[in-house]
């Protein structure tokens, strides 16, 4: 049990951290490189990666999620279950 507890304080003292430096030096890049590591540290998993990926065409757009894990690539549907948008909504 107290293990849990030393992991789940390390975690939060690398949040706090993390916020600290990023606030003091102005750099989320920095805050978020810096979480990883003390993450890394503590023994927390990696997230599984995903990428998104967003195909701005002339005529239609649609975006993608491509899964590293699985190498599965889901494009989004729209609220109408359409997988590609007009790419100009409005022309006034």
């Amino acid at each position: 049990m107290s293990g849990s507890i030393s992991l789940i304080g390390g975690a939060v003292f690398a949040v706090l951290l993390a916020g600290y430096f990023a606030q003091r030096y102005g750099g989320a890049i920095f805050a978020v490189l810096l979480a990883g590591y003390f993450a890394q540290r503590y023994g927390l998993p990696p997230p599984p990666p995903k990428v998104a990926g967003i195909d701005l065409g002339t005529t239609f757009s649609s975006i993608g999620i491509y899964q590293a894990v699985t190498g599965n690539t889901d494009i989004i549907p729209d609220s109408l279950g359409k997988k590609s948008v007009p790419s100009v909504v409005a022309f006034l």
